[in-house]
């Protein structure tokens, strides 16, 4: 009697979980998106089974196991749409002993009948994902369940340079600052740097890895969410403290680590060559007096700021000008206010 019981079930295309492997998630059988499968659940234990997050009464629901592993990035939907019980279906990341709930549905007005479920997240190319139908309160009975797949576009990294920024990578003396600068040896350096993802997809989280002189210097991640196509991440605070004079190189690498299927995958970095002039006093010379104003120059590193103060005892000083020194590392500074003993000095900005 068993037998034909079991030959009837299988002519009418569901089968009893009872004594089925994916009665618990360590036997959870593939799903192939777009092909609909159907089964039993009326024989389905809760052994083990974790209690889905979206059910009001908190209690095990029953169920059986199945797993998708999407082939590419996009937006995963599982749904039980037709089956013939009040379901419930949640999708867990992670092992089979340490399952993270990512989405869990009880009933769904996407359904013909608003007892059945659907979930939709975002699916990993490569990634498995568990699956737990079942049946609210411990309801049973015949499961029809599909997953479908809509890819995302393929996404782009490439290392962008942001509205007002200087480059794709900004060697600066200022924290913040994305303008470059001239370097003295003498300064701390400060970086920013922008990543983008110009391609027709979003990207899964993946990370940026800037070398400094050959030498890896930090990774940083673009978030967890991962960037959605037309978006950047930045960096505009990160030291690589002094460097001696001379010629250096600065590399900068989006998606390091190469997590993301990307639309080109050789266009992923950016090198940046800068020069760090030796460490340069400033001079005061040129000193001259007439009609009562006081001129004189100051030589120092070209480009650069810097503050002129007095003072008439050499003890209180006050500001007097803030003046950018020429390319040709000169400018001249004039004073009319000064008095009969006036001293002056300069610090760089």
């Amino acid at each position: 009697m068993k037998k034909l019981w079991l030959l009837i079930a299988l002519a009418l295309g569901t089968i009893p979980a009872f004594g089925q492997a994916n009665d618990f998630c360590s036997g959870a059988i593939a799903l192939t998106a777009g092909v609909t499968v159907t089964a039993s659940t009326s024989a389905a234990t809760s052994t083990g089974d974790p209690i889905p997050d979206c059910t009001d009464t908190l209690q095990a629901v029953k169920g059986i196991w199945y797993t998708f592993t999407p082939p590419s990035n996009g937006s995963v939907t599982v749904k039980t749409c037709g089956s013939g019980f009040d379901t419930v279906v949640a999708a867990f990341t992670g092992p089979c002993g340490s399952l993270v709930n990512l989405a869990c549905n009880d009933d769904s007005p996407a359904c013909a009948s608003s007892q059945n479920s659907v979930i939709q997240f975002n699916g990993v190319s490569g990634t498995t994902y568990r699956i737990l139908a079942g049946g609210y309160a411990g309801d049973s009975g015949s499961l029809s369940i599909v997953a479908l797949m809509t890819p995302f576009g393929t996404p782009n990294i490439v290392p962008h340079q942001p509205s007002g920024w200087s480059d794709r990578v900004v060697v600066t003396r200022i924290a913040g600052a994305t303008v470059d600068d001239t370097i003295l040896a003498s300064d701390t350096a400060w970086v920013s740097w922008a990543v983008g993802n110009f391609g027709s997809g979003g990207a899964p989280e993946f990370n940026i890895s800037l070398y400094v002189d050959g030498w890896l210097s930090n990774i940083w991640t673009s978030g967890a969410s991962g960037l959605p196509a037309g978006n950047y991440v930045y960096e505009t605070n990160y030291s690589i403290g002094t460097l001696p004079s001379g010629t250096h190189t600065i590399r900068m690498v989006g998606d390091s680590f190469y997590v993301v299927p990307e639309s080109n995958e050789s266009d992923n970095q950016y090198v940046k060559t800068f020069a760090v002039a030796p460490a340069m006093p400033l001079f005061l010379n040129g000193i001259s007096i007439s009609n009562h104003v006081f001129r004189f120059v100051v030589n120092g590193p070209a480009n650069r700021n810097c503050v002129i103060l007095a003072s008439p005892n050499l003890t209180a000083w006050q500001p007097l000008s803030t003046n950018q020194i020429g390319g040709n590392g000169t400018v001249v500074i004039t004073d009319s206010t000064s008095t009969n003993v006036r001293f002056y000095r300069a610090m760089l900005q």
